[in-house]
């Protein structure tokens, strides 16, 4: 933002405002978008990963496509992105191999879910990591169907 708008709003809200828009632009943030379209689903998001804590930053693709027709992006820890993405793929093949017929919807979130689960097995005492610094936007598009469906670190999808 330049000077000029930090002026014309702090005459218009008054400088309590203007003091927190200063301090939350300096913040590090993801950005992850989904919408339904008439013919399936699109996710953009920015590549800015923030590592040590945010010590250290890389830029990196955020988005990931285990399927032909899913896409997925994250916002949180990458190293938990990356665990989810990792487990994701290997129970969609899993499942695949085993049931010889396509994900659909229904399996997706049951997938989902599970893989969640899994990683709060995994990291036990520390699971309160995955449920304050993981969510998982996927976007699908099966049959005719798409859909946007939001994991949280609970592991919970909301529509």
């Amino acid at each position: 933002m330049n000077s000029e708008l930090y002026k014309s709003l702090n005459k218009r809200v008054g400088t309590d405002f203007y003091v927190k828009l200063k301090k939350w632009e300096r913040k590090d943030m993801t950005y992850i978008l989904g919408a339904k379209c008439s013919d399936g689903v699109v996710l953009v998001s920015d590549t800015k990963i923030t590592l040590d804590n945010g010590a250290d930053f890389t830029y990196s693709n955020k988005l990931f496509k285990p399927l032909k027709t899913v896409v997925m992006g994250a916002s949180g820890y990458s190293g938990l992105y990356k665990s989810f993405q990792d487990r994701m793929t290997v129970a969609v093949s899993q499942y695949e191999r085993e049931n010889n017929s396509g994900i659909t919807e229904e399996v997706l979130t049951i997938l989902g879910e599970d893989v969640i689960r899994g990683m709060h097995d995994t990291y036990k005492e520390d699971r309160y990591l995955i449920t304050t610094n993981l969510n998982v936007l996927i976007g699908t598009r099966i049959k005719l169907d798409s859909q946007l469906m939001l994991f949280s670190g609970q592991g919970i999808p909301e529509p």
